[in-house]
């Protein structure tokens, strides 16, 4: 049997920046204008370290998934929901099963004040692949209204094109 290696001892709460020579310490200070020597040993202490400002939390783990037009499609369904229109929705929160081996996974799910659900798939242009996924889906779950959201070009006068599809488009 191979010995044994000895356990990693953790290292103290703030030990990174006491382990960092004096250079990284002035170089902290020059680099960010509101911290003051005082602030650095906040960070040696045993102290928590403080609270992340609002502005830096990113709103959920899904928007690092989402391309900048599902972004804005995402911040229009936002201003809906305020709006009292839209009850809920989610960023693929499931796929659908088309066939075997074969899935599709709807951009937003969408949960209507009336409490309809629509699929939402947002795109900057189709691919034909895409297109028939789509209306392969629309066909097979007849009880769920498909809308393909589609950014206008600004020069058309920007906004979006909705196209809604149903059993036997």
């Amino acid at each position: 049997m191979p010995p044994r290696k000895p356990a990693r001892k953790k290292a103290p709460r703030g030990a990174f920046l006491k382990s960092k020579p004096v250079e990284y310490r002035r170089k902290v200070l020059r680099d960010n204008p509101g911290v003051r020597p005082g602030d650095l040993d906040l960070f040696e202490s045993d102290a928590p370290p403080p609270p992340k400002a609002k502005c830096e939390a990113k709103p959920t783990a899904a928007w690092d998934r989402m391309n900048k037009t599902e972004q804005e499609y995402a911040m229009i369904l936002k201003s809906r929901k305020a709006a009292g229109e839209v009850a809920w929705f989610a960023f693929e929160p499931w796929g659908l099963r088309l066939a075997d081996n074969t899935r599709y996974n709807p951009d937003f799910v969408v949960l209507m004040a009336d409490g309809t659900i629509e699929v939402h798939e947002v795109k900057g242009f189709w691919r034909d692949d895409a297109r028939v996924k789509f209306k392969t889906a629309a066909n097979l779950y007849p009880f769920l209204i498909f809308r393909a959201v589609q950014k206008a070009r600004k020069k058309d006068g920007g906004g979006w094109i909705v196209e809604t599809l149903r059993q036997g488009d």
